[in-house]
């Protein structure tokens, strides 16, 4: 378990994020994963309230629903993640399962900051290179197919609708392999 002094994160035995509580709200988040490594739920918790995650393709909340079914809550994007509408309480991770920055109007991945207006990473990849000429470029500029959570690398594309996502965890790289 990891504490930042506000908040506490669990991680499993595959060292992914499992449970992020904020120690002065009280507010708690719970992520499950399938057996790719890929996220594909998110339950936030506020006190007494449980909403669930509806999301597109690239992962982008679009709704959030309580227990019964009900949404309580919903998102339109652009094609780079700008709001275009909304209503109800917005979750902390929205575009592309990006943590918002309220503040900012910045999502933030693991490792650089995204700004949804200009379509762009704020800093230079830190692979360099190595994740394509261009240091600031958003998912090879593929925004409604690709999506990048930890601001490493997009996806690189292998032919016959095999697609390779990169997985960087504490310095190694490991490569999922994902029919699409």
């Amino acid at each position: 378990m990891l504490d930042d002094g506000i908040r506490t994160y669990a991680l499993d035995a595959a060292d992914r994020l499992v449970t992020i509580t904020n120690q002065q709200t009280g507010h708690t988040s719970q992520f499950a994963y399938d057996g790719l490594s890929r996220r594909i739920s998110a339950t936030e918790l506020h006190g007494s309230t449980i909403a669930y995650y509806a999301q597109d393709q690239v992962g982008s909340v679009v709704d959030t629903v309580d227990p019964q079914g009900q949404v309580t809550a919903r998102l339109k994007y652009d094609s780079y993640g700008t709001i275009t509408s909304s209503s109800g309480t917005l979750p902390d991770h929205r575009y592309a399962g990006l943590y918002a920055h309220p503040q900012s109007g910045l999502y933030l991945a693991t490792y650089r900051a995204y700004d949804p207006k200009i379509g762009r990473w704020l800093s230079r990849d830190p692979i360099r290179e190595a994740g394509g000429v261009n240091l600031y470029a958003y998912v090879l500029n593929n925004p409604l197919l690709y999506t990048d959570p930890s601001g490493l690398a997009p996806p690189q594309h292998i032919p016959h609708g095999v697609d390779v996502g990169q997985k960087h965890q504490r310095g190694a790289k490991h490569v999922i392999w994902t029919m699409v």
